[in-house]
């Protein structure tokens, strides 16, 4: 969620002192049990789809989808 959430996988590294590898991996093995791509990623961000920015905030609260 935390990468959602800062936009970038590196922002997302370096709040939750993981390498970028360690992040990659956990973003991949999330993707597998959803059986979806929550997460559409390009070589500079991270962004989510109107309804996956929803379940995301409904998962976490503390996080506005605005």
């Amino acid at each position: 969620m935390r990468v959602a959430w800062l936009g970038s996988i590196s922002a997302a590294t370096r709040k939750c002192w993981l390498s970028q590898p360690q992040v990659s991996r956990i973003i991949t093995d999330f993707e597998s049990v959803l059986r979806a791509r929550p997460l559409t990623r390009t070589t500079c961000t991270v962004m989510m789809m109107d309804a996956d920015a929803e379940l995301l905030s409904r998962l976490d609260p503390t996080i506005s989808v605005e």
